[in-house]
C-alpha cells in the first residue's frame, strides 16, 4: 500500500493544475478528441515473486544439503498499442495490447551443506541467473477524463482482461560438473491469468488538436504462479499458488486523434 500510494502521489505531482487545463485560445475552447489510437513506450518496475528458505537438495550419494531460493521479476522497457473512444464528453472506452519486457532474476544461498560440491556448484549457477520472459496484457475498460477540451486533460482509467506469460515462473534448474540438475519442474511452460489495471495520467494536445502526448503511471495487477514451500525432493513441481502481483509501469505515449469535435465560442 505504501508503494502504491507513493506512485499515485508522484502522478498527482506530475499532473498540471486546473489553470493549465483551461486551454482557451481567443475566447474559444479547444477541440475534444473522440477517437484515439496510439503507441507508447513503457518502463516497468521490479517485483518479488516468491522465496523458499529451506529447499533440500541431494545430487550425489551424500545426505541432502539445504539451499534458500528466491525469484524476482526484473522490470524493463516495453511497448503498448491502444485505442480509445469517447461517446460521452468525459467517459470513454479503452482497449490495449501491452508487451512487458521482463526477466526472472534468481538467487540461491547455501544454508547447510553435507560437503557435496555439486550442490554448491548448482547453487552458484542459479545465483544471479537472468531468464528472459515476456508478459502480454490484453485489456478493455473505461476512462474518465477531466477538461476534455483543455490543452491538458488529466484522466483516470480502469480495465480488466488477461495476461499471457510465456515462461514458467516456477521452473528452476542449475548446472554442475556432472550435468544439469532440475530443482523445480513445471510442465506448463506458458500460463494465462486474469489481469487488471488502474491508471492515472494526463494528455497534452498539439495546437491543432490532431496529436496528443500521453503520460501515465499505472498499477498492473497480474497473477503469477508462486512457489509456497519446499518440495520433498528436486526435480518435481513444488507446492504453488497464484499470487496477484502489483507491477507498476510508467508510460509515455503518442496519440493520433482520428475524430474530434470542436469547442463552442462564448
Amino acid at each position: 500500500m505504501k508503494r502504491s500510494g507513493a506512485v499515485l502521489a508522484l502522478a498527482l505531482a506530475l499532473a498540471p493544475g486546473p489553470a493549465l487545463a483551461q486551454g482557451q485560445e481567443g475566447g474559444a475552447t479547444g477541440s475534444q478528441a473522440n477517437l484515439i489510437f496510439g503507441v507508447a513506450g513503457t518502463f516497468t518496475t521490479s517485483t518479488s515473486l516468491w522465496a523458499v528458505p529451506d529447499q533440500p537438495l541431494q545430487i550425489s550419494d551424500s545426505l541432502p544439503s539445504t539451499i534458500a531460493l528466491t525469484r524476482a521479476m526484473d522490470g524493463g522497457l516495453g511497448l503498448m498499442f491502444y485505442g480509445m473512444y469517447f461517446p460521452k464528453k468525459s467517459l470513454g472506452l479503452s482497449g490495449e495490447i501491452f508487451f512487458l519486457g521482463t526477466n526472472y532474476e534468481d538467487e540461491c544461498n547455501l544454508v547447510f551443506t553435507t560437503g557435496d560440491s555439486n550442490v554448491a556448484t548448482a547453487c552458484d549457477d542459479i545465483d544471479g541467473k537472468s531468464r528472459s520472459t515476456a508478459t502480454v496484457l490484453a485489456t478493455v475498460g473505461g476512462v474518465f477524463r477531466i477538461s476534455p477540451r483543455g490543452a491538458i486533460s488529466p484522466y483516470l482509467r480502469a480495465a480488466g482482461g488477461i495476461a499471457i506469460i510465456n515462461r514458467s515462473s516456477v521452473a528452476m534448474d542449475g548446472q554442475t560438473a556432472i550435468g544439469g540438475v532440475v530443482i523445480y519442474s513445471d510442465e506448463d511452460a506458458h500460463s494465462v491469468s486474469p489481469a487488471a489495471i488502474l491508471g492515472l495520467g494526463f494528455t497534452a494536445r498539439s495546437k491543432r488538436g490532431g496529436y496528443q502526448l500521453r503520460f501515465e503511471i499505472r498499477d498492473n495487477i497480474i497473477g503469477y504462479d508462486a512457489v509456497t514451500g519446499a518440495s520433498f525432493r528436486a526435480g518435481v513441481r513444488p507446492p504453488t499458488e497464484v499470487r496477484y502481483q502489483h507491477v507498476f509501469t510508467l508510460l509515455i505515449g503518442f496519440d493520433v486523434v482520428l475524430e474530434k469535435s470542436r469547442g463552442r465560442r462564448y
